[in-house]
């Protein structure tokens, strides 16, 4: 039997017999029947063959393919509409794609899987390649494992597509952030300008706010300020939504310790409130209570661990903030804050409004875009003509890099040209520069900001950058430099000793003016705090080495007095001031200060003291003396005639005496003048009674007011209570110059005799009273005298030594 195909012999079955044989009709017809059967077996074994062989093929295809694929059938509602698409199948690149493992997909829903985002995003696309038979391919976004996906769509029947992915998530990253980058420059000029047009503090920061708030698109921004010493923050500036509640003027630091502790050092990035760990409840109540869950800021800094302001943008819901997001805010923050910076220095200097724009007219920054291939300007704004006084039309023409070039100082010149090279090769830089104006000669100083612009590829195709005059900064450097200069002359002339204590290496720096308060030559010690110390009286030590810990564990300034002995033994005030700087821990690392020596303060102080209360005292008893006087006057008397010119005579004694203390500082005084002076005063003269004795020895000026108080005082009282109160009291005074340590001193005695025992007598004396403790306290301390005051029961005396050279 034959089996033919499209007009072909494709198989034959053959019966034999090994002897003739006929066949009848009913073994043809079953030998065509078995032929056929046969033949139909066959092709059945191939094809089932075929078909096992292609499935084991696909099998191998679908585990080894290197995108995922799965299988996908459609979910219809009785309307007949896709609500969802259940997974059929899919291989392991799918699982290494997704990270989502086949137990957990296969039969499964996708809004079983994936968020509801994802579910609008996917299935209307593979619902309309099962409806029309059209392969769709599209890039989406998966929110359920955070990936981009390029996937392609292609009908299989029955309401199943088969869907192939390709990870793009890399490529789509780069491409954002070239995108987001290439928008935060272009926002940042566009803010760099918008600042500059602002001349007010206030509208700088509020406009900046406003910028940054529709830029990010968040729900509100503001600028805070801290007061770290009322534990208080400012919300000094803001702005949101229609509908956003505003904040507080003011919030207490210490209700978000957590937040606070981040900005003293870092930007706060905030995701989702309530997904932070290690907070508060009490903080987190607080920050919740600011109506806003997701934050950003930026915060600016003088010093460690001191934040001044902060930037800040706030999102109801969460948000999950982006690299680029993040340096924009931090670059917004210093750009913002300089500008607010420069405009209260502005408002400063400048009171009338003419002035503020003018000033502001003047100090515009000059904006350019230059090609990066011939580096030739595209891009020049009107400020350049001010700054470097030449019309853009002139900077614009011909070879206007060259030109450029030529512009600048000669000393900067391979400066700014490294530079613009490093911009071209993909950097950011800052550099400053001088240019010389050919229309003037005059000398500007810029500081350029410049930053490469590529293309999608990252291709560095232009070059932008931002001049600004600083010009005036830098002359306010120079007159600083000279201020400092002038407060070393100062210092010289004003005999400040200066000194600074590094705490940390134990290392100390004195002025020259410093040595010598301390008694030392310059540069005969290496200064320290012992070389210091040691110099300080002993009595005043503790005491000052109290007052340094004092300030220094307090905080606070170093403010004392205390004296130093000098080699030659002499005793110098000094008044010391000082301050402490600390580490971000608050240990101390440096002291700075000054001292002045006060010596002739001090001396004068004290010496003010002893006039104003001998001027009392002495008022007393000179009404007690002309009492006196006047009672001895009027018994002696013979008549009032005779008693006026006998009283009147002793008064102008007594005068004389005081116009000689009036004179004491220009005329030369002998201790004899004094004594003499001072008895004919009293009416005591030299005989019988009185004896004075001593050679013509010439005291120093700043001597003769306390040596007269003393006589003073003594003749006082020996005139109301002594050898002149009665009548027989002797009175001697003698005086010698000796010689003691290679010096000239002066040995002076008054000895009275013969005087009354008498309790008011021994009352009355200056034992115990002013009079005594001025001899036997005054002299010693002002005069560095020896004294002995003895009073017996019938005798005084009163013994003085003293130097006549030594201050």
């Amino acid at each position: 039997m034959c089996h033919w195909s499209k007009g072909y012999l494709v198989g034959w079955l053959g019966i034999n017999f090994e002897t003739p044989h006929v066949f009848s009709p009913a073994e043809i017809e079953l030998a065509q029947e078995v032929g056929e059967r046969t033949w139909a077996a066959l092709e059945r074994a191939r094809a089932e063959q075929a078909l096992r062989e292609s499935e084991e093929k696909y099998r191998s295809l679908f585990d080894a393919m290197v995108e995922g694929f799965s299988v996908v059938e459609i979910v219809r509602d009785d309307a007949g509409r896709a609500v969802d698409i259940k997974y059929i199948e899919l291989n392991p690149a799918f699982e290494q794609q997704t990270g989502l493992l086949r137990e957990e997909v296969v039969g499964r829903t996708l809004s079983e899987i994936y968020t509801s985002g994802d579910v609008g995003r996917w299935l209307n696309p593979i619902a309309a390649v099962a409806d029309t038979g059209r392969p769709i391919v599209l890039e989406e976004y998966s929110e359920r494992v955070h990936r981009w996906f390029e996937s392609s769509m292609y009908d299989r029947g029955g309401d199943r597509v088969a869907v192939f992915y390709h990870d793009v998530t890399a490529r789509k990253q780069v491409e954002q952030k070239e995108h987001e980058t290439k928008k935060n420059q272009d926002f940042l000029l566009r803010l760099s300008d918008a600042l500059r047009a602002e001349t007010a503090a206030d509208a700088v920061a509020q406009r900046a706010i406003d910028l940054l708030l529709e830029h990010l698109r968040v729900d509100r921004c503001f600028i805070a300020y801290y007061r770290l010493e009322e534990d208080e923050l400012d919300f000094r500036y803001q702005t949101g939504r229609k509908g956003v509640l505003l904040l507080p003027e003011t919030v207490r630091l210490s209700d978000f310790p957590d937040a606070f502790e981040t900005v003293r050092e870092s930007t706060i990035v905030i995701n989702d409130d309530l997904e932070r760990e290690g907070v508060s409840s009490a903080e987190r109540d607080n920050t919740m209570a600011l109506g806003m869950r997701a934050r950003l800021g930026s915060t600016v800094r003088l010093g460690p661990k001191r934040p001044v302001a902060s930037l800040v943008a706030e999102c109801a819901e969460p948000r999950y903030w982006t690299d680029a997001e993040i340096a924009l805010v931090e670059d917004a923050a210093e750009r913002i804050w300089a500008a607010i910076e420069q405009a209260r220095a502005q408002e400063a200097l400048f009171a009338s409004e003419e002035r503020l724009r003018q000033f502001g007219e003047a100090s515009q920054d000059v904006l350019w875009i230059r090609d990066c291939e011939h580096l030739q300007w595209q891009y020049l704004t009107p400020a350049f003509e001010t700054i470097y006084g030449l019309k853009r039309e002139e900077a614009l023409s011909g070879n206007n890099y060259r030109s450029w070039i030529e512009l600048i100082h000669p000393e900067d010149r391979t400066l700014a040209s490294e530079n613009i090279r490093r911009v071209r090769n993909g950097e950011h830089v800052t550099f400053e520069y001088r240019v010389k104006r050919p229309r003037d000669g005059a000398i500007r100083w810029l500081r350029n900001t410049d930053f490469p612009i590529t293309n999608a590829g990252g291709e560095v195709i232009l070059i932008g950058g931002i001049g600004e005059d600083i010009t005036a900064e830098k002359l306010v450097q120079e007159e600083l430099k000279a201020s400092e200069e002038r407060l070393r002359n100062a210092t010289e002339v004003g005999k400040l000793g200066l000194w600074d204590w590094d705490m940390r290496s134990n290392t100390v720096h004195w002025s020259d003016q410093h040595f010598r308060l301390e008694g030392y030559e310059v540069g005969e010690v290496v200064p320290s705090y012992e070389t210091w110390i040691a110099r300080v009286h002993p009595d005043d030590r503790e005491g000052a080495e109290a007052a340094l810990s004092r300030a220094r564990d307090a905080h606070e300034e170093f403010n004392h007095e205390f004296r130093t002995v000098h080699p030659d033994r002499s005793v110098h005030w000094l008044l010391g001031r000082g301050q402490f700087f600390y580490d971000e821990t608050g240990a101390p690392i440096r002291m700075v200060g000054a001292m002045l020596d006060v010596t002739l303060q001090r001396n004068w102080q004290e010496r003010q003291n002893i006039l104003v209360a001998e001027l009392q005292h002495r008022t007393r008893n000179l009404i007690t003396v002309v009492r006196s006087i006047a009672n001895e006057t009027l018994s002696t008397s013979s008549s009032l005639e005779d008693f006026k010119h006998a009283f009147g005579d002793r008064m102008g004694r007594l005068s004389a005496v005081q116009g000689l203390l009036s004179r004491s500082e220009s005329e030369p005084i002998t201790i004899g003048k004094l004594v003499e002076l001072e008895l004919d005063a009293l009416g005591a003269q030299s005989g019988e009674r009185v004896v004075v004795s001593g050679p013509p020895i010439v005291l120093r000026n700043s001597t003769v007011q306390t040596i007269a108080l003393a006589l003073h005082e003594l003749a006082t009282n020996a005139l109301k209570y002594g050898a002149l109160s009665i009548e027989g009291g002797r009175l001697s005074v003698t005086w010698r110059e000796l010689q003691k340590d290679g010096a000239r001193w002066l040995d002076f005695l008054w000895e009275e005799y013969g005087i009354s025992p008498e309790p008011r007598a021994l009352s009355a004396t200056p034992n115990g009273g002013y009079g005594r403790r001025l001899i036997e306290h005054a002299l010693p301390y002002s005069l560095a005298a020896d004294v002995e005051y003895e009073l017996g029961s019938d005798a005084l005396r009163c013994a003085v030594k003293m130097p006549l050279d030594q201050d």
